[in-house]
């Protein structure tokens, strides 16, 4: 029913549209929001579906029809922006944080909203969003990303397994991605304790793999795009750049990938030149998403390995070719993706010399296209 009542604007054309339940329910004043919000976060993060042994995971179905309803209900409350302007939100500590929730203790959800959070609570008028603002604590945060972990790992740990179709795969990881999406957004202390505190990369592999899995499917590009987000945000934090420096000993199992020696670094920039030498129309608009992701983490990186360098340097021969610029309608877009390669160059080998050596050994190996993409800059400018 809860998730019955607020689908009604699936069947209006208005970008607006007034439902009075669930106004009643996401805007202020609204004594018993916090606690939903809580519960729903708790029964979605707190979900494992992994089995103590093998195949022991498809036991319990119902526990997974609950965890994909209430992340469908969490999000379409979330989407709810009919609230009229009133008071700012105070989000009261009525309701139990996750861990609380999840502990013996009678400890109640934070009060005080999140440092220079993205809308300002003084602009929210969703409760709900005024709940995720204010899951600021070091163990509400701990819990929400041991959550994401373990639901978005689900995926590559039911295609890693050594007896088939032992790990039941669940079905709500777009949604997942969403909910993670829109915390990262908002919560910008959520945002700085993963990057800094914790080991983001438990959250870079899965969110990768999911984007190789997605890209090879028109009907997943949604999940393509989602994905992609969640890397742009998670790369304008300096720390997202220095976690990828950890060394990456996993192995993921797809044949689309060549073996990875390196560090985290490499499996990204590795990965996303995968997804962009597929030529996949409806992935085109997010090449410079992805580019810019390396290029934000790449004045942090230490070192990559010759195989990365080399597919940054066979991207460049690629989008600066005579052909590629003359494309009509691709042109403009094309020269806006060399640009950022050369500026990942440009901070590659200014602030990360000794460690990027094979990247200057490629450029140097592929000169023609450098000295032929210059010349073409030049006469364009004559």
């Amino acid at each position: 029913v809860l998730l019955l009542l607020p689908s009604g604007v699936l069947y209006q054309t208005r970008p607006l549209w007034r439902n009075r339940f669930v106004q009643a329910v996401v805007c202020p004043p609204s004594r018993h929001s916090a606690t939903l919000v809580y519960s729903l976060l708790n029964v979605v993060l707190g979900y494992d579906p992994a089995g103590i042994l093998p195949y022991t995971s498809y036991v319990g179905a119902s526990r997974e029809r609950l965890v994909d309803l209430s992340l469908h209900v969490l999000l379409a409350m979330l989407d709810y922006s009919y609230c009229a302007p009133t008071e700012p939100i105070a989000v009261e500590g009525g309701g139990n944080s996750p861990t609380s929730a999840n502990s013996t203790g009678s400890g109640h959800g934070s009060g005080g909203g999140a440092a220079d959070p993205l809308p300002s609570p003084s602009h929210v008028h969703n409760v709900f969003w005024g709940v995720l603002q204010s899951l600021t604590s070091a163990a509400d945060i701990d819990f929400c990303f041991k959550g994401f972990v373990t639901l978005l790992g689900n995926l590559l740990k039911a295609d890693n397994t050594y007896l088939p179709s032992s790990q039941k795969l669940l079905g709500c990881h777009a949604e997942v991605l969403v909910l993670l999406w829109k915390l990262l957004e908002v919560n910008k202390v959520f945002r700085e304790r993963v990057c800094k505190r914790l080991d983001v990369t438990q959250l870079v592999v899965p969110v990768v793999y999911i984007l190789l899995r997605s890209c090879s499917d028109k009907s997943k590009s949604d999940i393509a795009q989602i994905v992609t987000i969640v890397l742009l945000s998670l790369s304008g934090e300096r720390e997202f750049g220095v976690g990828l420096n950890r060394p990456f000993m996993d192995t993921l199992p797809t044949a689309e990938l060549p073996p990875i020696t390196g560090n985290h670094m490499d499996l990204l920039v590795i990965a996303l030149h995968q997804c962009m030498v597929a030529n996949k129309p409806w992935l085109r608009p997010l090449y410079e998403s992805w580019l810019t992701t390396i290029c934000n983490a790449a004045p942090y990186c230490k070192s990559l390995s010759l195989l990365s360098c080399t597919k940054l340097v066979s991207l460049f021969e690629v989008l600066s070719s005579p052909r590629a610029l003359a494309k009509p309608g691709l042109g403009p877009r094309n020269i806006a993706l060399v640009k950022l390669l050369l500026e990942t160059f440009t901070c590659l080998i200014q602030y990360q010399y000794n460690g990027c050596l094979s990247l200057v050994y490629a450029i140097l190996r592929s000169k023609t296209a450098f000295l032929n993409f210059a010349a073409a800059v030049s006469a364009s400018h004559e």
